[in-house]
């Protein structure tokens, strides 16, 4: 039923083209010369060729660039969905396990690698990356290092201040590696 009404549609169309052409025919408001031009032919199918290889190549380049995007991308939210989560985890107790931590730090360094690896091939510069493992680094001595810890559980009370400030810069420098992965697009 439907290519009948799709058939039926078409025709409805081709009819009214020919109506609107003969129309305008008769009334002289085309000049049709019957003579072909050579050099103007040539001209207009060099254009044609030369204005698709153009549409061609910008097409696959941003297809190319959507596909890094899209892969970056999804690659970095995985990364900060994570630390997301360890954060969710800090902010609503004073306490955290040893073994939770150890497990975080060790699940982000091997994303983060993975996604430096990934940032190294596709050559995009970007030194927030290496901000960004300095300030985890700096993050775990923190927790591991300066709080206390008791019974495999860290206490970080007293430094809370530390942790927050640590916290902050870690989410600007994935904002920034977030804006870097935009620009590509």
């Amino acid at each position: 039923m439907r290519h009948k009404n799709s058939f039926w549609l078409n025709l409805i169309y081709f009819l009214f083209g020919c109506l609107i052409t003969y129309w305008t025919c008769q009334y002289s408001y085309f000049n049709i010369d019957n003579t072909i031009n050579i050099s103007e032919t040539l001209i207009a199918i060099l254009t044609l060729i030369v204005g698709i290889f153009i549409a061609v190549s910008l097409q696959k380049r941003q297809n190319k660039n959507q596909n890094l995007y899209n892969f970056l991308a999804v690659k970095l939210d995985d990364l900060w969905n994570r630390y997301n989560s360890f954060d969710q985890q800090l902010n609503y107790s004073q306490q955290i396990e040893v073994k939770q931590c150890t497990v975080f730090f060790k699940e982000f360094e091997v994303k983060y690698q993975s996604l430096k690896k990934l940032f190294s091939t596709f050559e995009i510069s970007d030194q927030n990356i290496d901000y960004l493992a300095n300030e985890m680094e700096a993050f775990e001595d923190i927790l591991f290092n300066e709080c206390s810890i008791s019974n495999n559980i860290i206490s970080y009370f007293m430094c809370l201040k530390k942790i927050n400030s640590k916290k902050e810069l870690i989410h600007e420098y994935f904002a920034h590696i977030l804006k870097r992965i935009n620009k590509i697009s």
